[in-house]
């Protein structure tokens, strides 16, 4: 079984909490990138909660 960092789904939802915090910090937080790092969290938290080992 892999370790949490090997999962390509975690690290994409990290990417898009990092995307969504930089473009808050350029422009000004609004409600897209709450909505952006929102997404990137659930899908971390969904990655997180299966009962399914992260196989290749």
């Amino acid at each position: 079984m892999k370790r949490w960092y090997e999962s390509k789904t975690i690290w994409l939802g990290l990417a898009t909490i990092a995307t969504a915090l930089m473009s808050a910090v350029a422009d000004g937080a609004g409600w897209q990138e709450a909505v952006i790092a929102a997404i990137g969290a659930v899908n971390i938290f969904i990655r997180t909660q299966t009962d399914k080992p992260i196989a290749k």
